[in-house]
C-alpha cells in the first residue's frame, strides 16, 4: 500500500535497509560492524526528508497544516508496534530476568510507552551501583523518543516559517528556519559531547542538525533536477563518506562529534542522488529484498534488541555465531508478524478513516493503560526490594501476591547482598564523574595519633570494613579517599559509561596524592580493580608513578592485590540457579587475563620499594583458584 502512494521512493526504503542492517550488525558483535549504531543516524536523517517533504506539499497545496491529521498519522505509524514490543517484552523479562533486574526494566518500559526513554536514559545513568543501561532491553527505544519528539515541533516550526508573510510561495524563510537549526544544533552537539557526551547521543536538540539536514536535501532536490552525471558522482561521495565512518568509530569514540558528519552527509548524498532512477545507488537499493528489508525495519528495529538482552540470560548469543544467527532469525521473525498482524492493519486499515481526534484519544487511552500496568509491575517490585533489609516481615503469601518475583523467602539474601555497600557511600565520600572534588571521610577517633587511609576504587572501596575490623578505633582514625570507575594509575583513560576521557578522575587523583603527602599517614592502603583498558606498560608506567611520588613521605604503603572478578553478577546467578549446582556460579581465577596481568606487574613493583608491601587476598577470595559466587553461606 504504502509503496504506490505518489511520492514513494524505492531508494529510501532501501536506506531504511542498510540503516538497519547496521545497527543489527553492531548490537550482536558482528565483525566489521561495530560502528553500526550510525545507522540511528540515517533514520534521524531520513525522517526530515520525509516529515519535512509532507509538511511542505501540504502547506502549498491546502494553505494551512492539518496538525491533527499529522499528529494521528505518526501515533498510528508509530505506537501500535511500540506497545506490542513493550508488553510482550515485558512479560518476558518479569519471567526471564532476575528480580533485581526488574526496576531498571520496568522503569525504562513506562518512559519507553511515554516516548521520554531518551530523557529518562540521559539522567538515569548517574548511580554508578545501578544495572548498566547496555543490558537493558529498552534502551534502544531512546531514540524513538527522540523521533516523536522531532514530530511534536518540526510542523509548528515548518508553519512557523511558511505563514510568515515574506514567504509567499518562497521558500528562502524555510532555508533560513533550516540552517539556522542545523548551525546551531550541531554547534551545540559539538560543544555538549566533549563534557556531557551522554546528553549529545539522547536528546533530541542535539540532534536536530541530522533531521535539519534532511529537510535541506528535500528542499535543494525540488529545486535542482538531479543529473545522471551528478547521480554517480553523488553515490560514489556517499560511499567514500560511509566507509570511513565505519573504520573510524567506534566504542571508544566521543559520538556524536565530528565524525557524525560522515553517516549524516552521506545520507544526504544517497537522498540527493536517490532522484534520479538511473544511479548506482538507487539501482542497488531498490532491489527486492531491500525494499522487504526496508519495510519491516521498524518492526525489527524494536525487537532486535530486547530479543538479545533477554536471550543472553538464557544462553549465549554475541560471539557464538549459531546463537547469534537464530536471535536474529527470531526478532526477524517477529517483526514480519507485527508488521502484518499490528503494524499495517492499524496504518492503513479502517481505523485511519476515524476522526483524527478519535485515533489521537483512542491512543492516548492504550498509553495509559499500558503505562499504569508496567508502573504497577515497577512498584511492586520497589515494594519487595523496600522491604528486603526486613525479610522476617515479608511471608510467602505477600511474595506470591508480588507475582512470585521471588520463589522463596531465602531469595532475599540475594536482592541484600545486591545492596550492600560500605557505609561511607552513604555519607557522600563519592560523588563518581559529576565532579573531581575530593572529599576524605574519617572514621574511628578523630583525636587518635594514628591515621590509615584506604585509596581505591569501588573494588578497592570493599576492603573498608576488613580495615575497621583490622585497626582498633580507640586508637586509630580511618580516612577514606575513594572514586567510583577511577583508576590508580596515573594515565588517562577513555571511560565507555560516560562517553570520554574520565578527566575527573586525573584531577580527583591529583588532589588525593597531594592530599596524602600533606597528611602523612601512618599507613596508606592502595586498592583498585583490574578490568580498565590498559596496556602491561601503562600499568607499570602508571602505577609507578604515583608510587615514586609517595613513598618517600610514608613509612608503610600496601598494595591490595586485585580482586579476580566474577564476570557476572553472583547475586543474580544465584537466584538463577538457586535449584541447580552452584557451579555454575563459580568461574577459574586464571580466566580473568586482566587480574593476572596487573597483579604480576603491581606485585613486582612493590620489589623496588622497601616500605612498600603486597597484600595477596587472592587465595582467601578464591580458594584453589576458584572464585565462587556463595562460600560457606556467605555470597
Amino acid at each position: 500500500m504504502y509503496s504506490h502512494t505518489p511520492h514513494f521512493r524505492s531508494d529510501i526504503e532501501g536506506m531504511r535497509a542498510i540503516a538497519i542492517l547496521m545497527v543489527i550488525g553492531a548490537h550482536f558483535s558482528i565483525p566489521g560492524l561495530a560502528a553500526g549504531f550510525i545507522g540511528v543516524d540515517i533514520f534521524f536523517v531520513l525522517s526530515g526528508f520525509l516529515i519535512t517533504g509532507i509538511l511542505v506539499r501540504e502547506y502549498n497545496q491546502n494553505q494551512r497544516l492539518d496538525l491533527p491529521r499529522f499528529y494521528a498519522n505518526r501515533l498510528r505509524r508509530l505506537f501500535p508496534a511500540l506497545a506490542t514490543m513493550l508488553v510482550l517484552s515485558s512479560l518476558a523479562a518479569a519471567y526471564i530476568l532476575p528480580a533485581t533486574q526488574h526496576i531498571a526494566h520496568s522503569k525504562a518500559a513506562v518512559m519507553a510507552a511515554l516516548w521520554l526513554s531518551n530523557i529518562h536514559f540521559t539522567f538515569a545513568d548517574v548511580d554508578y551501583f545501578a544495572a548498566e543501561t547496555s543490558s537493558n532491553a529498552f534502551v534502544h527505544t531512546w531514540s524513538l523518543g527522540v523521533e516523536e519528539q522531532f514530530y511534536l515541533l518540526w510542523p509548528l516550526l515548518i508553519l512557523s516559517a511558511l505563514v510568515l508573510p515574506a514567504s509567499k510561495g518562497r521558500t528562502r524563510p524555510l532555508w533560513i528556519m533550516l540552517a539556522g537549526i542545523a548551525i546551531l544544533s550541531l554547534l551545540a552537539c559539538l560543544h555538549v559531547a566533549k563534557t556531557h557526551p551522554i546528553f549529545a547521543f539522547y536528546m533530541m536538540p542535539t540532534r536536530a542538525w541530522q533531521f535539519a539536514a534532511g529537510g535541506m536535501v528535500w528542499l535543494l532536490s525540488q529545486q535542482h533536477i538531479t543529473t545522471s552525471i551528478s547521480a554517480r558522482s553523488g553515490s560514489l561521495v556517499a560511499v567514500l563518506l560511509l566507509l570511513p565512518a565505519m573504520l573510524l568509530i567506534g566504542p571508544n569514540t566521543t559520538y556524536p562529534g565530528l565524525l557524525a558528519l560522515l553517516p549524516t552527509l552521506a545520507t544526504c548524498a544517497l537522498l540527493w542522488t536517490g532522484h534520479c532512477k538511473q544511479s548506482p545507488s538507487h539501482k542497488v537499493l531498490s532491489v527486492p529484498l531491500m525494499q522487504w528489508i526496508g519495510r519491516v525495519s521498524y518492526s525489527w528495529y524494536l525487537w532486535h534488541w530486547p530479543v538479545l538482552i533477554l536471550g543472553e540470560y538464557l544462553m549465549p548469543i554475541r560471539g557464538h555465531f549459531p546463537n547469534t544467527l537464530g536471535a536474529i532469525a527470531l526478532s526477524l521473525l517477529l517483526a514480519v508478524i507485527t508488521h502484518h498482524v499490528i503494524e499495517n492493519p492499524i496504518r492503513f486499515g479502517k481505523i485511519k478513516q476515524a476522526r483524527p481526534r478519535w485515533q489521537i484519544g483512542a491512543t492516548l487511552a492504550a498509553m495509559a493503560l499500558i503505562t499504569s500496568q508496567l508502573l504497577r509491575w515497577h512498584t511492586d517490585t520497589e515494594d519487595l526490594f523496600s522491604s528486603a533489609p526486613t525479610a522476617a516481615s515479608i511471608t510467602q503469601e505477600r511474595i506470591d501476591s508480588k507475582r512470585k518475583l521471588f520463589s522463596k523467602p531465602e531469595n532475599i539474601r540475594y536482592v541484600q547482598a545486591m545492596s550492600e555497600l560500605p557505609s561511607f557511600y552513604q555519607d557522600g565520600c563519592d560523588s563518581w564523574y559529576q565532579n573531581d572534588e575530593l572529599k576524605p571521610c574519617r572514621y574511628g577517633n578523630p583525636d587518635a595519633t594514628k591515621t590509615a587511609v584506604l585509596l581505591g576504587d569501588s573494588v578497592g572501596a570493599q576492603w573498608f570494613p576488613t580495615l575497621t575490623e583490622l585497626y582498633n578505633p580507640d586508637e586509630w582514625s580511618l580516612v577514606v579517599l575513594t572514586k567510583s570507575a577511577c583508576p590508580i594509575i596515573d594515565e588517562p583513560y577513555f571511560y565507555q559509561r560516560i562517553g570520554r576521557e574520565y578527566t575527573e578522575c586525573s584531577r580527583w587523583r591529583n588532589k588525593a596524592i597531594a592530599w596524602i603527602i600533606e597528611k602523612r599517614p601512618d599507613a596508606l592502603f592502595i586498592g583498585s580493580t583490574a578490568s580498565y583498558p590498559f596496556t602491561e606498560e601503562q600499568i607499570e608506567m602508571g602505577s609507578n608513578k604515583i608510587l615514586s611520588k609517595l613513598s618517600p613521605v610514608l613509612s608503610d604503603i600496601y598494595i591490595i592485590e586485585p580482586s579476580p572478578l566474577l564476570g557476572f553478577s553472583g547475586p543474580a546467578c544465584l537466584m538463577q540457579n538457586k535449584n541447580e549446582s552452584k557451579e555454575k556460579c563459580t568461574s577459574h581465577m586464571l580466566s580473568n587475563k586482566s587480574y593476572s596481568q596487573a597483579s604480576r606487574i603491581l606485585e613486582s613493583l612493590t620489589k623496588n620499594y622497601e616500605n612498600i608491601h603486597w597484600l595477596e587476598t587472592a587465595s582467601f577470595i578464591c580458594p584453589d583458584g576458584f572464585c565462587s559466587a556463595e562460600r560457606n553461606g556467605m555470597i
